[in-house]
């Protein structure tokens, strides 16, 4: 009796493995889906602590694997689920397999970090996040590039000194992964707040995941560029949905003419710059969700 209890629980558990990923998918295309979250701000649906059902009956049933029973058969699938807890919540635990031009294996390096300093900014995507300081450093903690931007988050020292961290003499907190990630996380928030109270009030919150689009590309371009690109797509007229697209695109296909590209300072290398924030956003946003 004893023997088809565990094999049902083995069960139990297995099937709620396999429908824990289905079901996070659904419930993030829900969310992002421009026809049910039109015009209304993206609610961040696996915030850290929150998690779902499937998540909750993921970690019961890793209790009593742990305590009960191991059998051989069933060890892979008990060491994955130990790492993923090991790691942090399981809401911002990833398996990304595509990393669209940058490095991915150590993808939940920071889980635990990522998570401690959401909590900062309620609002905030955790994916999104992640994606974010993936694309800015590969998760090199000691990157530093020419122009002054070092760590995780590739903060300048003025925006750094702006976000809280210590960037004095020998002590420089952007390369503290810690820190570097909380700075990161008001950096973004500064920005999202910026656009919210300008263009977003003007023109309308973009949906879904246009939304995470804009706030990547001010995260690397700067909120005040990518004001000046949407009130040059849209002038005085309220678009109907407002779309990060409609920065990079021209009526005659020359980048040149598109709104990004004349809202950009004249002393950028413009082509290059271009090409930069326009991938920047849609690979943050696109390795965030799949």
């Amino acid at each position: 009796m004893n023997y088809h209890k565990r094999i049902t629980q083995l069960g139990v558990f297995l099937i709620c493995l396999t429908l824990g990923t289905k079901v996070s998918f659904a419930l993030d295309t829900l969310a992002v889906n421009p026809e049910t979250n039109a015009g209304v701000r993206p609610e961040n649906n696996l915030r850290p602590g929150q998690g779902n059902f499937i998540d909750n009956i993921l970690v019961k049933n890793f209790n009593i694997l742990s305590m009960r029973t191991r059998p051989m058969i069933w060890h892979s699938v008990y060491k994955t689920l130990q790492d993923r807890l090991s790691r942090g919540s399981l809401s911002v635990y990833t398996s990304w397999k595509n990393g669209f031009g940058r490095k991915i294996g150590q993808q939940n390096k920071y889980n635990k970090h990522i998570e401690a300093a959401l909590k900062k900014w309620e609002d905030a995507d955790p994916l999104i996040l992640k994606s974010l300081l993936i694309q800015e450093s590969n998760f090199k903690s000691r990157h530093a590039n020419r122009h002054g931007y070092a760590g995780l988050a590739q903060l300048g020292r003025r925006e750094a000194k702006r976000a809280g961290l210590i960037v004095k003499g020998k002590i420089d907190e952007r390369f503290i992964p810690e820190r570097a990630i909380e700075g990161c996380v008001e950096v973004m928030a500064q920005k999202t707040r910026r656009l919210e109270k300008g263009v977003f009030m003007e023109y309308g919150i973009p949906a879904g995941d246009e939304y995470w689009k804009f706030v990547a590309a001010a995260y690397n371009a700067g909120e005040g560029t990518i004001t000046r690109a949407t009130r040059i797509a849209y002038g005085p007229k309220k678009p109907a949905r407002v779309c990060f697209a409609d920065l990079t695109a021209s009526s005659t296909g020359n980048n040149e003419d598109s709104p990004l590209y004349k809202a950009m300072p004249g002393y950028w290398h413009k082509h290059r710059k271009f090409k930069e924030i326009k991938e920047f956003a849609e690979n943050v946003v696109n390795r965030a969700r799949q």
